[in-house]
């Protein structure tokens, strides 16, 4: 099954509809609760890259560290940062 199957979309009213359940993007929390990073490790060096970019092209979210623990402290920080600061 494709990821289209069962989906539709009314653009412009702020309406999906999944299978049948519709949700009103309008009347939902603006608060976001779940965000998820894309890491790659860079092949020269070996560091780690995380990024997220925000919905919508509002901006996003990049950090990188040297392994998965100073990688974690970092995305940490960012995702606080960037979020503390009103985006």
């Amino acid at each position: 099954m494709a990821l289209t199957d069962g989906l539709q979309s009314h653009l412009g009213q702020g309406i999906v509809e999944l299978d049948g359940t519709k949700t009103n993007l309008n009347e939902q929390s603006n608060r976001m609760t779940e965000i998820i990073f894309e890491v790659e490790r860079d092949a020269e060096n070996g560091w780690l890259t995380a990024s997220w970019d925000a919905p919508r092209g509002q901006g996003g979210i990049s950090t990188q560290g040297k392994d998965l623990s100073e990688l974690e402290h970092n995305v940490r920080e960012a995702v606080r940062c960037h979020f503390e600061n009103g985006n």
